[in-house]
């Protein structure tokens, strides 16, 4: 799960422990979903796209894609390292990307302090796409599915899919809006994605 723009707190408490959580999300989310929101839209080619589009009252998902001008190999190379200092918000995978591998996801957080959060890696195809469900940290009874895809366009253009999709009674706190919710951490996907551009055009 993403830590993009959260204020979350030194002493983060999951609702569900971590097993059982994956078993909720399951039944939550397809487990054959994809990032698809597409880079080519009518024929021409779209730099960067970002939205939040409704699924259900309670299902809402996060849906980006940016250009990045440089082999495919070189930006999934980058999302895989398990340690980096191109973004603000991600630091790294640790583990195996595979199918089922139980993987560390390290994000700094505001105040610059890491965490590390343990997830379960799905709908993986190596080289192009990897993502996880679990439960959302500091968030009351929220599940998401995060999906990164790569996707080469040719041979020195890349469209990066970043996707993330909420489902559950509330986020932050008991009354909010999983809407209000993602509405509220959408630029940072936005920013990531960015940032990412600019660490793999350099490469």
């Amino acid at each position: 799960a993403s830590a993009m723009i959260l204020d979350i707190r030194q002493d983060m408490t999951m609702k569900t422990s971590f097993c059982s959580a994956l078993l909720i999300a399951a039944a939550l989310f397809p487990t054959d979903s994809k990032a698809d929101h597409p880079c080519v839209v009518d024929g021409s080619l779209i730099n960067e796209t970002y939205g939040v589009t409704e699924w259900a009252p309670d299902h809402f998902a996060i849906s980006t894609s940016i250009l990045i001008e440089t082999p495919a190999e070189t930006v999934w190379n980058i999302l895989v390292s398990p340690k980096n200092d191109w973004s603000t918000t991600f630091s790294g995978i640790i583990g195996d990307v595979s199918e089922g591998s139980e993987v560390s996801v390290l994000w700094r957080i505001p105040g610059g302090r890491m965490t590390r959060f343990p997830v379960v890696l799905t709908d993986v195809e190596p080289g192009m796409q990897f993502g996880w469900s679990n439960a959302f940290p500091n968030a009351q009874d929220l599940y998401d599915n995060h999906v990164f895809r790569v996707q080469a366009i040719s041979d020195g253009l890349t469209c990066f899919v970043h996707t993330d999709a909420f489902k559950g009674s509330g986020a932050l706190h008991p009354n909010a809006r999983v809407k209000q919710f993602a509405d509220k951490i959408m630029p940072g996907y936005a920013v990531f994605n960015r940032e990412l551009k600019a660490e793999a055009e350099t490469r």
